[in-house]
């Protein structure tokens, strides 16, 4: 079963779990998600110490509560949540679908909009201690949000429609994804419907960069993770 400590300030996944169907992440060759999850956050954060991240870091970010530390631990953390939507069962079964079929072009599910939505209700419910400040849990929320698309004007725009596309969430099956995370033994969190408009507004909130800190610093961090 996965296990979640705390490394670094941070609620991390240390242990692959075991279970009759392992989750899975990628289909061609067929990755579970708990190796796929645990490699993108171990590279994740070994970039933050890239030569170029680190001009970045002392050229345009003045914040300090983001410091190298720091960063290495959001970044680590956002690999680790980027996929989580992934774990939705018609994202599944897609997948092994796929794998069955030999057909690398099946298009599965959007499950970036999923991965915030437990990105979201994670961070919420736990508030690991490394999410001391809304500028870390929004550039993470960002950075999950986002991995799929480029992050530019259009796409960061406070009235895109929808701000978080949740496709396949409806009430009455908002428990699939969760339980399929949970049974494979990652945190269990409660995700009830109105937490669709909690995203959004924290997405549409973000993107209008209004809160504690100012826009340049929430950019770059997004970026960076």
């Amino acid at each position: 079963v996965a296990k979640w400590t705390v490394i670094t300030k941070l609620m991390i996944m240390t242990d692959s779990f075991t279970s009759p169907e392992r989750l899975l992440a990628k289909t061609e060759p067929p990755v579970s998600l708990d190796t796929h999850l645990e490699a993108v956050s171990t590279h994740a954060a070994s970039l933050i110490d890239s030569p170029a991240v680190s001009r970045v870091l002392n050229a345009q970010l003045t914040d300090e509560s983001l410091d190298r530390e720091t960063l290495v631990g959001l970044a680590d953390l956002a690999g680790r949540l980027h996929d989580t939507g992934k774990a939705h069962p018609d994202w599944q079964d897609g997948a092994r679908e796929a794998i069955e079929s030999s057909t690398a072009s099946t298009r599965l599910p959007p499950h970036s909009g999923r991965s915030a939505l437990y990105a979201f209700a994670y961070l919420r419910s736990e508030s690991p201690s490394s999410i001391d400040s809304r500028l870390k849990l929004d550039a993470v929320l960002l950075a999950v949000l986002h991995h799929h698309t480029p992050l530019t004007a259009e796409h960061m725009a406070p009235d895109r429609r929808p701000p978080v596309d949740v496709f396949g969430f409806d009430s009455g099956t908002q428990h699939v994804m969760p339980d399929a995370l949970s049974a494979a033994g990652f945190p269990s969190v409660d995700i009830p419907p109105e937490t669709v408009d909690s995203l959004s507004n924290a997405v549409i909130a973000a993107r209008k960069h209004k809160t504690n800190y100012d826009t340049p610093t929430l950019g770059v961090a997004t970026t960076l993770l």
